[in-house]
């Protein structure tokens, strides 16, 4: 499954274009473990840990703008704080 996973290298499709981003996080469950039971919620935020970064990637690529409470989001200045989190 680690070839997959595109954190230490690009991926290539079929005809040998570069993938925009991979849908892949490959974590080591063994690491998670102790006495056979998953450790708190740090399976989940490693599993988790690339989810917002791909979602606003996708969202600024295809000109897509966030809403809430406030009107729409500046994804931009979400990226660069999101880039600064990781």
């Amino acid at each position: 499954m680690r070839f997959l996973d595109a954190d230490e290298f690009n991926l290539v499709d079929g005809n040998g274009r570069p993938c925009k981003r991979d849908i892949v996080q490959f974590v080591e469950l063994n690491h998670y473990i102790e006495d056979g039971v998953i450790k708190g919620d740090s399976l989940a935020e490693a599993v988790l840990n690339e989810v917002p970064e791909q979602l606003v990637g996708h969202m600024l690529e295809n000109g897509i703008l966030a809403g809430g409470k406030g009107g729409n989001v500046d994804l931009n200045k979400e990226k660069e704080e999101i880039t600064q989190q990781n």
